[in-house]
């Protein structure tokens, strides 16, 4: 298995949400999280990618028990979450969002060449029509989304998590997301989308 839980629990003060969960997901997989308001769906992603710590149990990558004390440390393992409210800077380009807080730099200077070349390899991976040079806040949810996919990209991720994604997306943009999700487990990339997404896969679908 690629990631695991073991057992899991969590609790916030006298309110356990979370009682001995275990899940597996192996490459090339998609899996839904599906469940009522409270059910703990949000928690159980937020300790795979790191946010949030289980009270018990544990999480293990490749076989390893791991104790994320960031979201940080498991983006290092190449567990990568993107959050339902967009974490982007909307003044900035695309590929100075991808590349924000980890710019490549060539001595005391940023290497925007290098940075644009990799932004736009990693657009074209996704299939997007999306221009690195373009502002944030000029693009529609859905491009966004792939900005926020293609940063994922650039840290070689290798379990991709994504909080509620179709929650503001039109009908026609949803078709996208899901069109992107099938050609990217093709490739064999993990996905793990909560809470309430349900993704067609014509290989895998763990619910």
């Amino acid at each position: 298995m690629l990631l695991s839980a073991r057992k899991l629990c969590r609790s916030f003060g006298n309110n356990q949400v979370l009682f001995d969960v275990d899940l597996d997901l192996q490459a090339g997989e998609v899996h839904a999280l599906l469940g009522e308001n409270g059910a703990g769906k949000s928690t159980l992603v937020k300790i795979l990618a790191g946010y949030l710590r289980p009270t018990s149990g544990e999480v293990l990558v490749d076989g390893r028990q791991r104790h994320y004390r960031s979201s940080g440390e498991a983006e290092d393992d190449g567990v990568v979450m993107i959050h339902q409210e967009l974490a982007l800077a909307e003044q900035l380009s695309v590929e100075e969002n991808i590349f924000l807080g980890r710019e490549l730099r060539r001595g005391l200077f940023l290497d925007r060449r290098a940075m644009r070349q990799q932004s736009r390899a990693a657009l074209a991976e996704l299939e997007t029509h999306v221009d690195p040079r373009a502002r944030v806040k000029d693009l529609s949810t859905s491009d966004q989304q792939m900005v926020e996919i293609a940063k994922a990209i650039t840290r070689d991720v290798r379990v991709l998590i994504m909080d509620e994604p179709t929650a503001t997306l039109t009908e026609n943009e949803v078709k996208v997301l899901f069109a992107l999700i099938d050609r990217l487990r093709q490739r064999a990339w993990p996905f793990c989308i909560s809470p309430t997404s349900c993704v067609k896969s014509s290989k895998s679908l763990t619910v």
